[in-house]
């Protein structure tokens, strides 16, 4: 079985893994944890104020490592 990404995966644009990063780093990793439906909201807004689409919920859950 080949590793890495499989024919057909889709990925996100590394603008978004940015975007997701960073409001994970600002707001998810802190000793006060905002909700997942808090970080959400933020990573949208950032998108959106960007021209860019926001990621799905699940996406995000799975970037995080919280179940969708």
């Amino acid at each position: 079985m080949k590793r890495g990404t499989h024919e057909g995966a889709l990925t996100l644009a590394l603008r978004t893994e940015r975007i997701i990063a960073e409001q994970v780093d600002r707001f998810w990793l802190k000793k006060e944890k905002t909700s997942l439906a808090a970080l959400l909201r933020r990573i949208r807004a950032v998108c959106l104020t960007e021209g860019m689409s926001p990621p799905h919920r699940s996406t995000v859950q799975m970037s995080i490592g919280v179940e969708p």
